[in-house]
């Protein structure tokens, strides 16, 4: 397990092949975009990515740190993530609907299982640990 890292408002740390972010009340891009490169620095070590996403402070995330989002994921192509987002407002949780969903008629990323909210930690660690083992279960299997 990594130290906390200070980004803005903001704070991150991994544990393995999971992120644990802590918002800060408002994303920029550029802290969006680091978030997003963290996740995919996981993807490129394990082959998928888990972040636990802790919205209890806010986040609210500006339409030019969506779009950066989006962008960075087209770019990318990371396949498997897996993101639980706790305490998450009516706001926060359309905005990742939103996005969830532009990538999806984007075609850039399937997303079943991929984004879910949840109301505490404890909930968000047991739904990752199950996107842990279909993870690593699909890396198993031959072909």
């Amino acid at each position: 397990m990594s130290d906390w890292i200070a980004l803005g408002e903001h704070r991150y740390r991994t544990e393995e092949d999971l992120l644990h972010w802590v918002n800060g009340p408002e994303h920029s891009a550029e802290e969006i975009v680091e978030l997003v490169s963290q996740a995919y620095a996981l993807f490129l070590r394990y082959g998928y990515a888990l972040l636990l996403v802790d919205c209890t402070r806010g986040g609210h995330a500006s339409a030019a740190g969506r779009k950066a989002v989006i962008e960075f994921i087209r770019t990318h192509r990371p396949t498997r993530t897996a993101t639980a987002l706790v305490g998450a407002s009516a706001p926060t949780r359309v905005a990742g609907q939103l996005i969830t969903r532009a990538l999806t008629a984007l075609k850039i990323q399937s997303t079943a299982r991929s984004l879910t909210f949840l109301v505490d930690e404890a909930a968000a660690q047991r739904w990752l640990a199950e996107q842990r083992r279909i993870f690593q279960g699909a890396a198993k299997k031959p072909g």
